[in-house]
């Protein structure tokens, strides 16, 4: 039973691929591309796919496909879960209107490993009305997991809040789910990585070293990253 984080997938948008940049022609294309990369990580109906915001775009009834629809709007948020193996839970984003009955939740918190009270939501800690959970970690540095920046960072430090945002959207990551094992080695390299530490200043530095722990090897980048194939030339994508 394994964990991994992803967001803003955007199923059903055309204007994203070219917004973010993607490497693919078309939406469907685009569908297809991450659902079956999901499946080649996320293999067993055990495992859980965090996706943090921004799932799905537009589409026709999301509870009933043979309810009367505008098929124009292409397929469901349904049509596109139902073909995932793992457990997908979806934390509502800006452009989730759409799935009514699929987002489970706004925000959460979760322990990431040795990082205790990690805070998820679609939004960075810098968007106003964004919340983390501090508790007794108010005098420590806090990491939060986001999406909605595309392909803008993968991290970004919030000084005013002490919150360490890790992008976990598929721009950042080479259009994959991210396991926790491989982000938790992420996060622990880069606060050990002089370009984080440049941007401390002196007492958050001091406060950083209480959340940068030497990880034994259980964490880190996983040995082999699995790669989606689209089953066609890139060049078709």
């Amino acid at each position: 039973m394994a964990r991994y984080f992803t967001s803003d997938w955007h199923l059903n948008s055309s204007n994203i691929i070219k917004y973010a940049g993607r490497p693919f022609k078309t939406s469907e294309k685009m569908a297809e591309a991450y659902v079956r990369s999901c499946n080649q990580q996320a293999k067993d109906s055990n495992d859980t796919v965090i996706h943090v915001g921004d799932f799905f775009l537009k589409g026709f009834d999301r509870h009933d496909e043979n309810a009367g629809h505008d098929k124009s709007l292409g397929f469901s948020a349904k049509h596109y879960l139902d073909q995932i193996i793992a457990q997908m839970v979806l934390v509502e984003g800006n452009h989730d209107a759409s799935n009514v009955g699929h987002t489970l939740c706004k925000q959460m918190i979760l322990d990431l490993g040795p990082f205790k009270n990690t805070s998820v939501s679609h939004y960075p800690s810098t968007d106003k009305g964004t919340w983390t959970l501090r508790g007794k970690d108010k005098e420590h540095l806090h990491v939060h997991l986001c999406g909605h920046v595309h392909e803008k960072w993968k991290w970004k430090l919030d000084l005013e809040k002490l919150v360490l945002n890790i992008n976990v959207g598929v721009d950042q990551w080479k259009h994959q789910v991210v396991s926790e094992k491989k982000l938790i080695g992420f996060i622990s390299s880069l606060l050990h990585s002089q370009e984080f530490n440049a941007q401390l200043y002196p007492e958050a530095a001091a406060l950083a070293k209480n959340m940068a722990p030497r990880l034994p090897k259980i964490w880190g980048e996983d040995p082999v990253e699995m790669t989606w194939t689209p089953g066609e030339p890139s060049g078709k994508w």
